[in-house]
């Protein structure tokens, strides 16, 4: 599942992030790197989380928000 996370961001906002940098917890996937790749998160949440919806629909049920 953190793998997922880490391809969607990084193919939508081009920002380099691996599956070390993401941590789900409270069905809350945080992810870290610089603020202007976060900024770019806000901005793009809906098309991220449809990505990972499409890759893994159990996700659903999992990830709710991207921060």
């Amino acid at each position: 599942l953190r793998k997922a996370v880490a391809s969607a961001v990084q193919g939508v906002t081009g920002a380099p992030v691996t599956k070390s940098h993401v941590k789900i917890q409270n069905s809350v996937a945080f992810i870290q790197v610089s603020s202007i790749a976060k900024n770019k998160i806000r901005l793009h949440r809906r098309e991220i989380l449809d990505l990972i919806y499409e890759s893994i629909p159990k996700a659903v049920d999992t990830i709710r928000d991207i921060r």
